[in-house]
């Protein structure tokens, strides 16, 4: 693991898991209010005040900035004046130097682990980028993916894996294409991480 350098300010800083995947989510959504940060596959299942928690602490390290703002989805209208968050420079210049080594994240994954994440194959890969527009049924994919010389069963199967590492997600909706005995169909979106993962493989 890199050793830390010290900052501008003459502070070392090493950052949690659920920090770095903090910072992750605004870089990826932009300004967002704390529902929309937990929006983030890695982060749904935190409480609130753990998130809260955790933003403060990036807050008082100038990493993360926040403004008062009306949320038009709040449930509650007299709870629609919310902290809106936002990346700092700094918050942004941290991420990018992640790769660099200048900061530590505690307890990162081994580099099989990491390896493993981003191990998709070349048909993968292309079902990713068109999964990336809308989601879709695998009636609809397929006859896109027809010129990678791979039937329906293994494109079925190739999609089945992505949901299982996370990087897609399926839910049965109505298909008004399906026979009459088949109403309800999974239709396949990209996840947060998917996401992640296909702008990790651009910049490399």
């Amino acid at each position: 693991m890199a050793k830390n350098k010290i900052s501008s300010v003459g502070t070392k800083f090493l950052f949690g898991h659920q920090q770095v995947q903090i910072l992750e989510a605004l870089n990826l959504y932009g300004n967002s209010f704390l529902s929309d940060i937990k929006q983030y596959q890695l982060l749904s299942k935190c409480s609130n005040g753990s998130l809260i928690g955790t933003i403060n602490t990036l807050m008082s390290r100038k990493f993360i900035n926040r403004v008062k703002k009306i949320n038009p989805d709040a449930k509650l209208r007299v709870n629609s004046n919310q902290f809106w968050y936002f990346l700092t420079k700094q918050g942004k210049e941290a991420l990018k130097s992640f790769k660099n080594g200048e900061y530590r994240i505690k307890n990162a994954p081994s580099i099989n682990k990491k390896k493993e994440r981003i191990k998709i194959g070349k048909n993968q890969f292309v079902m990713l980028n068109i999964l990336k527009e809308k989601p879709l049924f695998l009636t609809e994919l397929f006859p896109q993916v027809k010129y990678l010389n791979s039937n329906i069963g293994r494109i079925r199967d190739g999609l089945l894996r992505l949901v299982k590492s996370g990087i897609l997600t399926r839910k049965k909706e109505f298909d008004p294409n399906s026979p009459p005995k088949v109403k309800y169909r999974n239709k396949f979106s990209i996840s947060n991480k998917g996401k992640i993962l296909l702008e990790k493989i651009k910049k490399d």
